[in-house]
């Protein structure tokens, strides 16, 4: 059975060119996209901003807390793995050596944020300047991992293979599939 078009079902259906659609949604794609762009960048820096320098819920004892987590956070692991106390001290010094390290990079880290937000509220935009700060922040973010990654192997090799073995799977439940 073949469906008649009649005048009245014609009239109901609004009808746009598709080159007024086209222009309509490329409209809409340009005005939407950069307030989306936008929005979703303040959004990141102002978490940031909010949670303070040291990562905290105020500026001023997030790092004291920042600090006091991870101490705790490798007491309950080396509890679990039912390490020594020489292998705790030693894991816990591994850790304390690079504090300051890591710190340091974390200063730097929240510099380039500010300069970032400078550079992008300057009128006009300077992309370059833009794009180095991305780069460095990149390049911060590989020394910052390969200092750690540094502690954590140094630290690893202090446990046994079956205590490193379940330190593995205990990060595996706290971080699902993404492990250590």
């Amino acid at each position: 059975m073949e469906i008649e078009h009649t005048d009245e079902v014609e009239r109901r259906r609004p009808q746009f060119p598709r080159r007024k659609r086209r222009r309509l949604t490329r409209g809409l794609l340009l005005a939407g996209l950069p307030a989306v762009l936008l929005g979703g960048w303040l959004l990141c820096t102002g978490t940031a901003r909010a949670f303070g320098p040291g990562g905290g819920g105020d500026g001023a004892h997030g790092e004291h807390r920042r600090g006091a987590f991870m101490e705790k956070r490798i007491d309950r692991i080396l509890d679990q793995v039912n390490a020594t106390d020489a292998q705790k001290q030693q894991v816990k010094a591994v850790f304390a050596r690079v504090k300051p390290e890591l710190k340091t990079l974390h200063e730097e880290r929240a510099k380039l944020r500010q300069a970032m937000s400078a550079a992008f509220a300057a009128n006009p935009i300077n992309s370059a300047e833009i794009e180095r700060l991305r780069q460095e922040t990149l390049r911060l973010a590989e020394r910052k991992s390969a200092v750690f990654t540094k502690a954590v192997i140094e630290a690893g090799q202090v446990l046994t293979a079956e205590q490193r073995k379940k330190v593995t799977e205990h990060m595996g439940r706290h971080r699902g599939p993404k492990g250590l």
